[in-house]
């Protein structure tokens, strides 16, 4: 009897709360002048905004690629550099010396690729065309990457 009573209230409770939701949405009427963008006096023509260019992107993965060469080149160092003094013959080291720099070679090749495939190309923003009262030629005082 006890779960019953307090299923209905807890029941109860609910629907007040899905009626009180739906008769505020039922209430209020959206204003279609929250939605229009405002900026510098001046509402907009259109809707300016833009995606990054992939070269930023590019930049920070290869960041984190070299980021990581550093991290496995440091022991790799330190162990060749213990490797060395204890071993006079050059035989005996030169596998591991081999390896880093093959591993050197293979970042260099991969970067070389990417300067070849000219993926930092700059981006050069154009400038928007609005119908507004605001020459364009002060522009460039407000937003100095549309100077030219």
């Amino acid at each position: 009897m006890d779960n019953i009573f307090l299923f209905l209230i807890a029941g109860s409770i609910l629907i007040f709360f899905i009626k009180i939701t739906a008769f505020s949405w039922q209430r209020s009427s959206p204003n279609p002048m929250k939605k229009i963008t405002y900026e510098s006096g001046e509402y907009a023509q259109k809707n300016l905004s833009y995606q990054f260019p992939i070269t930023y992107y590019l930049i920070a993965i290869l960041f984190l690629v070299f980021e990581i060469e550093i991290i496995l080149l440091l022991p790799w160092s330190i162990y060749t550099g213990v490797i060395i003094k204890k071993h006079k013959k050059v035989l005996n080291y030169l596998p591991i010396i081999s390896g880093g720099i093959l591993f050197l070679a293979t970042l260099a090749l991969g970067l070389w690729y990417i300067f070849y495939k000219k993926c930092f190309k700059i981006y050069q923003p154009k400038i928007p065309k609005m119908n507004t009262p605001i020459p364009k030629e002060s522009y460039p005082n407000y937003k100095p990457e549309y100077a030219k």
